[in-house]
């Protein structure tokens, strides 16, 4: 279910005893960030030493701490949302305005061009058209940015169906019929 392993070391001293890990959300091209963290073990008053489980935390810090990944200062990001931004068929493409001079808030690097090597295009909505995520849910739809952040969330939580869920939490049952995400309303 999560990705192959690797060392607890993937981001230095930054993020001790921890490893970058993606768990899969309810489509094939989204997976959750997420942070394991190895716990020390517990050593009880008998003197036995008991074995903690690793800790799974959402993963806010980017694609910097994913040891896999590649950091190219010319071609800028990734950009993983554009199949999803494509499917809604609400923007459209249009020609960026390009560095000027003025953009690094000083004006003195009109010699420097930034993402020299980067796609042109950018994104704007339709005419008429609103694109953020707070129009989307309240119009009741359900983006996959969404699911990535909520269903991923909900299932390290709870587990999906027939699983056990990836941390630890209240008996099953307790808690899970009281949430409910505002998604689901």
């Amino acid at each position: 279910m999560i990705q192959e392993k690797h060392t607890y070391d993937d981001y230095g001293t930054d993020y001790p005893n921890s490893r970058k890990v993606y768990i899969p959300g309810s489509r094939p091209d989204i997976r959750v960030p997420m942070r394991e963290i190895r716990l020390s073990e517990t050593r009880k008053a008998d003197g036995t030493v008991e074995e903690n489980p690793e800790l799974l935390v959402y993963d806010t810090s980017g694609p910097m701490t994913d040891p896999n990944f590649e950091l190219n200062l010319e071609k800028g990001l990734p950009r993983l949302r554009e199949p999803w931004i494509d499917e809604r068929g609400d923007t459209e493409t249009c020609e960026a305005r390009g560095y000027q001079p003025g953009d690094d808030g000083q004006g003195q690097d009109a010699a420097r061009i930034p993402f020299a090597g980067a796609q042109k295009t950018v994104r704007r909505a339709r005419p008429g058209a609103n694109v953020s995520q707070m129009h989307y849910a309240r119009k009741g739809i359900i983006t996959p940015e969404m699911i990535e952040v909520v269903g991923g969330v909900k299932s390290i939580l709870f587990g999906d169906e027939g699983s056990q869920p990836l941390v630890a939490g209240p008996p099953p049952g307790s808690i899970e019929q009281a949430y409910r995400s505002p998604l689901e309303q």
